[in-house]
């Protein structure tokens, strides 16, 4: 290579700066292709997750992460960065945003768009499609230094930026910012030749941004940086000791920027509020699905062309060993790869019965706050870094053997550009309207006004798809919302959906007012859940104060000058309004029970609220409005097959809605989980205390319940 033609040489420079509007303009494209309806409509609809087979699960996530990074704006953008984490949700929780992920390092590239437009639809999708054109052009820019050919640039960009992996994780779009991984990379290699302070500033700021992005990125940033770092000091001789504490320094320095932000999740991490890990046996299984995500018909034709990538990166491998310029990169990307696969296997991957994911258990001992870490096959993005470097290698200018099939390479690179993108574009991406094009905006406009930013309840609870539109839906005036969805919950969580879920029964009110951590209640009449008497609120003192077709508002009785019960901490050893949890008997839990159904019909099989009226005919008060469940009484179901005799206890604890007293009644609206099974069965209620083997069930208060095929 002669002095002024390699990459980084003056006219050659030049020259690739010349045609740097060409490859935006071309990625800009691309992503607008790829990402149609979305990319046309970006204003008024969001993605919907039952693209991929079974992840309309994961359909409230899109706009959990809509909400965080409006409240992340909403609280920089007005001073209030103090008080940063108590975001809006989960009230009285104060550090509400510390059950998800901050997102904080997005806002510079979210907030812009959202702070000039006030269209959250808008500013989140321009902001999606964003990071497949920074990713493709960072590891574009990575590609032509390290590999000196536009067509490996090329090869590497598209496959990294247009991953199918990407497309699964527009429900998650935390995920998508993986630009600054591949130009990390890059400049950890550089910095065995150049050791400055722009370098040592660009490391420094990659992994602080990277890592302020996600957590999950975070780690998988120091996941890569150690492992080209590593073999940096192994191959690359000279000076190991000044290029450890040069590159070692930055990432602590970027390690030290996440302390203020990571402290409440430490603090959460204490508490025992995470460690829910989700993983399976055969997880490369697992792995192998995050990277190729099935469609609800089970196939896998989108990804044709795609499933050939990890073999031509194999291929790759082979020649960039044999390629003295390529290989100390190709060590290091090929070491994050491998150890991106192995944690993404899951915590309980295991290969002809021996359990390999044990890596899990040393993250947990040496890795702060790597317990809230639970979707581990995430990690496989390191390892499709790898895979996206490693495919390019035989485009390269310099690879060995290849050398004289330039421009047979040119065509094959050509041809596998477009097989790709064509492949990816037999995708049908699904939307749906935004929440703010769907609903009736009233409600929202009128606790703007006239809200005093007092707590506000909105019903149905519990359904996860509707409070992160309640949550979206909340950017609209910003009140403390009792709703609330993240990947983790604060303990009085359940608490308050059960107490919103036996609304609008006289119990219930009476305690949510009592509670005192509700002063609006929103009610949306037209749901799959059916109406219920929301004229009998009046009785208990509350005022309707608007109404629309749709809703009605209410006022509660609220006290402003108290704090919420919740937070006054009564102790494990009463209920919340001074009730003593002790253990009780069989004799102590004598009822009067009465299904206000005769029958169901749970065609969903997601959660079936069922109605039961409930009177205590004991000695003794049950406790039944606590933080906690322990030894509280509540509903538990035993179900059987009609004309069997063997049942199943179906999962769930239905709490009371009261501490009721002898004599005295209260309606429970159970959730009823299962079975899964189509066919009919009889549905038996049990009244059980919360952690104790005490349970009275009643056969006498059976009824039908019908689970449907579909």
């Amino acid at each position: 290579m002669s002095a002024n033609t390699g990459p980084g040489s003056g006219p050659a420079r030049a020259a690739h700066w010349l045609k740097a509007p060409g490859i935006l303009l071309a990625f800009v494209l691309a992503t607008v292709w790829l990402l149609y309806p979305l990319s046309t409509s970006p204003a008024t609809t969001l993605y919907q997750a039952r693209t991929f087979d079974g992840w309309f699960l994961n359909q409230p996530d899109v706009m959990l992460n809509a909400w965080i990074l409006a409240w992340d704006t909403h609280a920089v953008s007005t001073g209030k960065f103090s008080s940063f984490f108590n975001a809006n949700i989960f009230y009285p929780e104060p550090m509400a945003l510390s059950f998800s992920e901050h997102l904080l390092g997005v806002v510079p590239l979210f907030a812009p768009l959202y702070l000039a437009t006030g269209n959250l639809a808008l500013s989140l999708n321009l902001w999606i499609m964003s990071t497949f054109v920074f990713s493709g052009l960072a590891m574009y820019w990575v590609g032509l230094r390290w590999l000196g050919s536009h067509m490996a640039a090329a090869v590497a960009a598209i496959t990294y930026a247009f991953a199918p992996w990407r497309f699964l994780e527009l429900t998650h779009v935390q995920s998508l910012s993986v630009q600054y991984l591949p130009l990390l990379m890059y400049l950890i290699i550089r910095s065995g030749e150049r050791r400055d302070s722009v370098v040592w500033f660009s490391i420094f700021g990659l992994t602080a941004v990277q890592s302020l992005s996600s957590y999950y990125l975070g780690y998988m940033a120091f996941m890569v940086a150690g492992a080209v770092g590593g073999a940096s000091l192994l191959l690359q001789p000279g000076a190991r000791v000044k290029r450890l504490l040069f590159v070692g320094s930055a990432l602590v320095g970027a390690a030290l920027v996440m302390i203020p932000f990571s402290l409440p999740y430490l603090e959460l991490a204490n508490t025992g509020a995470f460690g829910m890990k989700l993983g399976v046996p055969k997880g490369w299984l697992v792995s192998i699905g995050y990277l190729f995500p099935r469609l609800p018909d089970r196939s896998l034709d989108p990804w044709f062309v795609w499933t050939l990538v990890p073999g031509l990166a194999v291929g790759g491998a082979v020649l960039g060993m044999a390629t003295r310029r390529y290989r100390l990169m190709l060590v290091g990307v090929v070491l994050a790869g491998i150890v991106g696969f192995w944690i993404g296997m899951t915590w309980k991957a295991s290969l002809w019965g021996i359990r390999i994911g044990a890596i899990d258990d040393l993250a947990l001992k040496l890795i702060p706050g790597w317990s809230a870490v639970r979707v581990v096959d995430r990690f496989t993005i390191v390892s499709w870094l790898a895979i996206s470097v490693l495919a390019a290698v035989p485009f390269g200018r310099d690879v060995r053997w290849l050398r004289s099939f330039r421009t047979s390479r040119q065509v094959v690179g050509l041809v596998l550009i477009a097989g790709l993108l064509v492949s990816a574009a037999s995708l049908t991406i699904r939307t749906e309207p935004s929440p703010e094009i769907a609903t009736d905006l009233t409600p929202y406009h009128w606790l703007a006004d006239h809200g005093e930013g007092d707590p506000l309840l909105e019903w149905p609870m519990r359904f996860a798809d509707l409070t992160t539109r309640y949550m979206y839906l909340s950017t609209l005036h910003w009140l403390p919302l009792v709703n609330g969805y993240s990947g983790y919950k604060p303990p009085f969580a359940e608490l308050m959906n059960s107490l919103g879920n036996g609304l609008p029964e006289p119990e219930a009110v009476r305690s949510l007012i009592k509670l005192n951590a509700t002063r609006w209640l929103l009610i949306h009449l037209k749901t799959s859940y059916g109406l219920r008497p929301w004229g009998q609120l009046s009785q208990e003192g509350a005022r309707l104060v608007a109404e629309g077709e749709d809703f009605q508002l209410y006022e509660l009785p609220y006290r402003r000058d108290q704090p919420p019960v919740l937070l006054d901490g009564k102790g494990p050893d009463v209920s919340i309004f001074g009730v003593e949890r002790k253990p009780l008997t069989s004799c102590d839990l004598q009822a009067e029970v009465t299904p206000l159904r005769k029958s169901v019909f749970d065609r969903h099989r997601m959660g079936l609220p069922v109605p039961w009226r409930i009177r205590n005919l004991s000695s003794v008060t049950w406790p039944g409005v606590a933080v906690t469940e322990t030894d509280l009484v509540g509903v538990v179901f035993r179900v059987r097959e009609v004309g069997k005799l063997d049942y199943q206890v179906l999962p769930g604890f239905n709490r009371l809605t009261t501490d009721l007293a002898p004599g005295q009644a209260t309606t429970v609206w159970s959730i009823i989980r299962g079975p899964t099974k189509p066919g009919s069965y009889e549905l038996i209620p049990c009244l059980t205390q919360a952690g104790r083997d005490v349970t009275r069930c009643f056969d006498a208060a059976t009824i039908d319940l019908h689970v449907s095929g579909q």
